[in-house]
Parts: structure tokens; sequence; C-alpha cells
């Protein structure tokens, strides 16, 4: 599933603070979510905040059409309000015109920035956190305790709140994780049922929906049981938290040592400064980078020793993009909001009526005159053969994708002879009857993204036991 979001542009036009956002989709209403920064420019006298820029910067905020907002950033700003020793100019501009019936500070005085020279060790708080008073509650916001080379630590934010999503449908099984024997020896305990009279006297739809939902039942029984899922009601906005961490292949003992120490001692130059110690924490700060990359490296090497002609093409990409710690960009710049229109307006556009012409209507006509020509051939009208149901299986591709009864052509052909002729009998009370399943007239349309646009090209996939059975 991918979240929806979309870039938007709030309308501020200032030259201090560098600022960008994003609307994120909720179920309770729209969340704008906007990052800033406001760099320390030596060199320049006039890089301070000011009131006017402040104000116009909060307002485009809080006057944007989302339900909520939330706002956090680098604004090198001091003030005793949310954690720093003194107050400067800037801390004092913030603090100064802050509506606090809209606007709540996250921040619970923890020190989120460090400097470490050789004139000492220092703390402060910078790194601000801002939102609507009515997520105040919801929101769980605390700063982790490693820093990763940076002298800014990391910051966790969460607040449950149920987040709208493009679902990804999970449209056919895994049949590499089917266990055979369990899913054969099902069908044979159960083959008793479909050989009795009870079975046999139903209507032709309900034995053929008997038999699609058996055949889904006795899959799942055959397949491993599927872990809960996670709670998707709490969104998540942070780094290295430990908690959501992404999988780290070459990660290992030697790599857990060398963090561990550089944590150690930077813990111990917090508590009291000395010149050793900040050589050493120096020195243990190199020493971690230069483990963590040759390690990482041996790992790659020993990774593509292990390439051969059986390695597949998917799990060499997969894992070559996780040494690269590459992510996936969204499709288009502006969020995957407009992936979502494209998919409303095809959807709208495959369920709109056709017109049907007037030659397909003449054909049709023709078609219905012709019947009666037919009859004399009996070919056409003998039943359905289990020889002609064999050369059909035999000719179908068993990796095509099945439609929404999930029944693929591997399912099919793997199946039973008994259970082979009780899909050929209904095939054939289909056609006597001339009753085809509601089913057969579903398809599964899926989305794909056209190149790095965000439109999407549609494409329908139909029952499996419905496309054999024309060509049996």
């Amino acid at each position: 599933m991918y979240l929806i979001f979309e870039v938007c542009n709030v309308g501020y036009s200032g030259n201090i603070l560098e600022a960008g956002s994003v609307i994120v989709k909720l179920e309770s209403g729209n969340v704008l979510i906007t990052s800033c920064y406001r760099p320390q420019r030596v060199n320049e006298s006039n890089n301070n905040l000011n009131q006017d820029e402040w104000i116009d910067f909060l307002d485009s905020n809080l006057n944007f059409d989302a339900k909520y907002f939330l706002i956090a950033g680098d604004l090198n700003a001091h003030h005793p309000l949310w954690g720093s020793n003194t107050d400067y100019p800037n801390g004092n501009i913030i603090v100064d015109n802050l509506d606090f019936d809209k606007v709540v500070i996250l921040n619970d005085k923890s020190l989120t920035h460090f400097t470490l020279n050789y004139s000492g060790y220092s703390e402060s708080c910078i790194d601000l956190t801002f939102c609507s008073p009515e997520l105040f509650a919801k929101y769980n916001w605390q700063v982790l305790d490693d820093s990763w080379n940076s002298d800014h630590y990391p910051i966790s934010i969460e607040f449950n709140m149920k987040p709208l999503y493009i679902h990804r449908v999970n449209y056919r099984y895994n049949l590499k994780k089917l266990n055979w024997d369990i899913f054969l020896n099902k069908l044979t305990y159960n083959q008793s049922y479909f050989n009795s009279i009870a079975f046999s006297n139903q209507d032709v739809i309900s034995r053929y929906t008997v038999f699609i939902e058996f055949l889904n039942e006795a899959i799942l029984d055959s397949l491993p049981q599927k872990q809960k899922r996670h709670n998707d009601s709490k969104v998540s906005l942070n780094v290295n938290n430990g908690k959501n961490k992404s999988k780290c292949i070459w990660w290992n003992d030697s790599c857990n040592k060398v963090v561990r120490c550089r944590k150690a001692a930077l813990k111990s130059i917090k508590c009291s400064f000395t010149m050793q110690r900040f050589i050493e924490v120096k020195r243990l700060d190199a020493f971690s980078t230069k483990t963590l990359r040759d390690e990482k490296q041996k790992s790659f090497i020993s990774f593509c020793e292990s390439v051969n002609p059986k390695t597949k093409f998917q799990d060499f990409c997969r894992t070559t993009t996780i040494y690269n710690n590459s992510f996936k960009e969204p499709c288009d710049i502006s969020g995957n909001s407009k992936t979502e229109q494209h998919m409303c307006s095809s959807i709208q556009e495959l369920s709109s009526p056709k017109k049907i012409s007037t030659n397909a209507l003449n054909n049709l006509e023709n078609l219905n005159d012709s019947d009666n020509k037919c009859e004399e051939f009996d070919l056409l009208n003998s039943p359905f053969s289990f020889d002609e149901l064999q050369c059909v299986l035999n000719n179908v591709k068993a990796k095509s994708g099945p439609g929404l009864d999930k029944i693929s052509y591997e399912i099919i052909i793997n199946l039973p002879e008994f259970y082979q002729r009780v899909l050929l009998d209904i095939y054939n009370d289909i056609y006597e009857c001339q009753h085809f399943p509601q089913d057969w007239s579903d398809y599964l349309v899926i989305f794909i993204p056209k190149g790095n646009s965000c439109k999407v090209r549609p494409i329908s996939l139909a029952s499996n036991i419905l496309k054999i059975m024309p060509f049996s």
C-alpha cells in the first residue's frame, strides 16, 4: 500500500526560511506537513528572522486548505520555552508571535543539537516542532540517542491517526510457498463430496461456486500462515528509531561494537570534557565510519562472488538496491495524489456505457440467424471432451495472471484427473443451459504507471477458468 500525499505550495514567499510542504490524506481530514530550515550565514547580517516574515510563514500554514498542520525544522532559534538556557532575538520573535490557541509546541525541552570542538562541549535545542491543538494529544515526540555522526539528534514523530492508502491488491497466490502434498491430500479427502448426489443435484452455477470456493480454501490451507499485519493506524515520521529499521543485510557484530563504542565516548564527554576525551571521540567517529564502510564493502564483494547464472534478476536488483541505500522516488514531484485521480478517471471511463455501432448489431443478428444453419454440424454442438481440455491445458501459459477468483492455470493444470473431469462437466452444463456465472463478467483491473509520469494504463484480467472454456 502507498500513502497518498501531494507536494503543495502554501504561498510563503520569504527569503530567510527555506520550506517545503506536502499534504497527507487521513481518514479524519488532510494534514499539512511543512519542513523548514533557517540557515546560519555568518557573513550575512540580515539572516535573522523578522516579525513580518515569521507571521507570514505561520499564516500561510494555518490558513492553508487542510484540517491539521505540522511544522518541523531547524530554526536555529534559542528560547527557554523549548529547553534552551538563554533566549536570543530569533527565539523571542517566534514566541512573541505565536497564537497558543492555534499553535502548540511539541518540544519537551529535550536537547536536539550539540557542539563539540576544542573549546568544549555544549548542547542546545534549536530543532522545533509545532502542530495543531487538535493533534497535540495524538502525537508522540521524542529525541533519539544516536546522532549517527551528525551534530543533530534524529527526532521521531508519531501520531495515532489512520491514513488513507492506495492499497496494493494481492490478486494472486504465491504458489512457490504452496505445500502441494497438503493441497493434494485435501483434494483427495473431499473427493467423495464432489462424487455425491448432493453435489450433482445442484444447478450448474451453484456447483461452479462451490468448486471455486473449495479450491481457494484448499490453497489457503496449504500456504504458510501469514504473520499478523502491523497496525496501519499509526503514521510514523522517524529516522533510525530502531523500531522500523529497513533490513540491512551487511550489518554484523563488528558494526554493533563500533557504534556502541562511539555512543559511549560521546556520553562520557557530556559528563566531563577533557582534551583526551575529545580526541577519543573524534578518533572513534572516524574509526566507526571506516569500519561501517569496510564491512559494507566486504559484504558486497561476497554477494558479487555468489552471483551465478542461476541467480534471479529480480533478487539481484533488489539486493544491489539495498547496498546502494537508494529509495523509490515518487512517480512525480507532485506526489501520488495525481496517480489516484488518473486511476479514478480510468475507472469511470471503463465503467461508462459504450454505444454499440449499427454494424455490430447487424453482425449479432446475422450470428443469431446462422445458429439455425449450424444445427446440422454435430461436431460444433457436441460436448467438450477430456482430450480437448487436456490439449488446452498443455498449451496455456502457466504463469499468466489469474482473475478475481485467484485460480491460476498452474492450479488447474496440477489438479487430479477427477477434479479436472468435475470442471469439464461444469463446462458442458454451462454450454448446454447457456447460463454463465456472474463472476465471469467481473474483471480484475490493474493500473500500471506510464514511465515517469503519474498517468496509468489499465490492464484487465479475466478468470482463467473462463478463458479455458472457449478453447476446449
